[in-house]
């Protein structure tokens, strides 16, 4: 799902951050927000279960919907293994930081036009 309709592949700059985040977003995510807005030329991949809600949505910020279940689906297809046991979350956490090196490899398609990629948390 992108947020807004807006295109992800086009007029966007070439450095990308993936940030995941799965419950409930943190009261500063507003600041959070803004602070993403105020960097025009990073992409900003933001992945969990619901988007965050800001008053402005930065036009740099890219909202995908994907379940944690969704997630270790795609890590067996791509990798050929997953946690047997899921990825337990706590307070928003997940053991899903253990594939952040890898989300390059499980997310090729929205790296499109990336020339450089990494990877964030919102704190």
């Amino acid at each position: 799902e992108n947020l807004h309709g807006r295109n992800p592949l086009h007029d966007m700059p070439s450095t990308c951050f993936f940030l995941l985040r799965w419950g409930e977003w943190p009261a500063w995510t507003p600041l959070l927000m803004r602070t993403l807005e105020l960097n025009p030329s990073t992409r900003f991949l933001l992945l969990g279960d619901a988007p965050p809600v800001v008053f402005n949505w930065p036009k740099n910020c890219i909202f995908h919907r994907q379940s944690l279940h969704q997630v270790l689906q795609r890590v067996q297809r791509v990798l050929g293994r997953a946690p047997p046991d899921g990825l337990p979350l706590a307070g928003g956490a997940s053991k899903i930081s253990d594939f952040k090196p890898m989300l390059g490899v499980l997310f090729p398609e929205l790296l499109q036009r990336c020339t450089f990629w990494g990877y964030m948390q919102e704190d």
